[in-house]
């Protein structure tokens, strides 16, 4: 299970407002969860991609909001539940920090990461939303297929790596770790090198003192703590949710 990053930024409507609490009851609408949000300040001003820009400073918690309100929340407290209640063995919970937004998706234009010099299709190593829909080229290993231009050098290794968890997941029946020996025979010499800076990607814990884990994906990925836990709880939204 997981989410990308930014999953409302290519949904969510800007408030053309540069005051923060005028900008969170516009986009959350719910007076009294609006309130609740501004009361506990766990959501400040700027706390996104582009903190430099004034309009977007306040999308960039907007988007944080309804963020995890609509799909953050929900998939990191069923997660727990499903571990803490024993309904399944193991589960590995994932959040993309690297995506590849469809250019006909970008609806707000904040999905795809600005040219530079040297990358004229974007920067993927620079700051951008990571949205809803930018994990399928990954997903699916079709960046070449559609024909999205390769940002970088690390575009399609990327690529090759998300399938090989992907794959790997279904081939052994719900693990997403790849054997080393079947990499090696096949020369998947890209996602071993990333795997060897990553590390195993840990399943879901619900032991009492251990903050469960998700491995961020990205080019050199690595296993963090779910992220904006205690934002939830304000949303309504808890990692004890479902937990009996």
């Amino acid at each position: 299970m997981g989410v990308n990053r930014d999953e409302e930024g290519v949904l969510a409507p800007v408030q053309r407002t540069t005051d923060l609490n005028t900008g969170i009851t516009g986009a959350v609408g719910n007076t009294t969860l609006s309130n609740a949000i501004i009361a506990s300040n766990l959501f400040p001003l700027g706390s996104g991609p582009f903190p430099s820009n004034q309009t977007l400073n306040i999308f960039n918690t907007t988007t944080r909001i309804l963020t995890d309100d609509s799909f953050r929340c929900s998939n990191q407290f069923t997660a727990y539940a499903g571990v803490a209640n024993g309904v399944l063995p193991s589960i590995y919970f994932y959040e993309f920090n690297r995506t590849y937004q469809d250019p006909g998706y970008n609806s707000n234009g904040v999905c795809i990461p600005a040219p530079d010099a040297t990358h004229p299709f974007g920067n993927p190593s620079a700051e951008y939303f990571k949205c809803h829909a930018g994990d399928l080229s990954n997903t699916f290993g079709t960046i070449a297929r559609v024909g999205f231009p390769a940002r970088d050098e690390n575009d399609m290794p990327f690529a090759q790596l998300i399938v090989d968890y992907w794959t790997a997941f279904a081939r052994s029946g719900g693990d997403p770790n790849p054997d080393m020996g079947y990499l090696q025979a096949r020369g998947y010499w890209n996602t071993i090198n990333q795997i060897e800076v990553s590390g195993a990607w840990e399943p879901v814990s619900a032991e009492e003192g251990v903050s469960p884990g998700m491995m961020e994906l990205q080019w050199n990925s690595f296993m963090r703590e779910f992220r904006d836990v205690e934002q939830c709880g304000v949303l309504g939204q808890g990692l004890m949710e479902y937990v009996e």
